[in-house]
């Protein structure tokens, strides 16, 4: 075999290697909130808000989706924080996931309130 054919041969077969490697690496596994065919029930999760105590939400699921999520107690700032209580949970459930966007200046309490659901969720699982 001449060096060039053995040279095309290593690079198809580094090539070949690559695709496989990067299609085994792909994780299917969705870690947050999603159509993970969840179990029916009522489910309580918990994050730190943004002056550090808890944000505690309820996650209702029906039917193996979210139906409802609502912050059932909180410490974070009137207005801002407050807001992104108001709107975040209703993406949550219109795209049966957490990975929504946030409300501009209440970040920190939108993840909360995101991450709090993933917590509950993994109940569900």
């Amino acid at each position: 075999m001449s060096s060039r054919k053995f040279k095309r041969l290593i690079l198809l077969v580094s090539i070949l290697t690559l695709i496989v490697m990067l299609a085994a690496c792909g994780s299917s596994a969705n870690t947050s909130a999603g159509k993970d065919g969840y179990k029916d029930g009522t489910y309580e999760g918990v994050a730190k808000g943004v002056h550090g105590d808890d944000l505690k939400v309820s996650v209702k699921v029906v039917g193996g989706e979210i139906s409802e999520v609502a912050v059932v107690s909180h410490n974070e700032s009137p207005g801002i924080g407050t807001i992104a209580i108001e709107e975040v949970p209703p993406r949550i459930v219109e795209a049966q996931s957490t990975e929504v966007d946030g409300v501009g200046g209440a970040s920190e309490t939108s993840r909360a309130i995101m991450e709090a659901v993933n917590s509950a969720l993994e109940q569900a699982k």
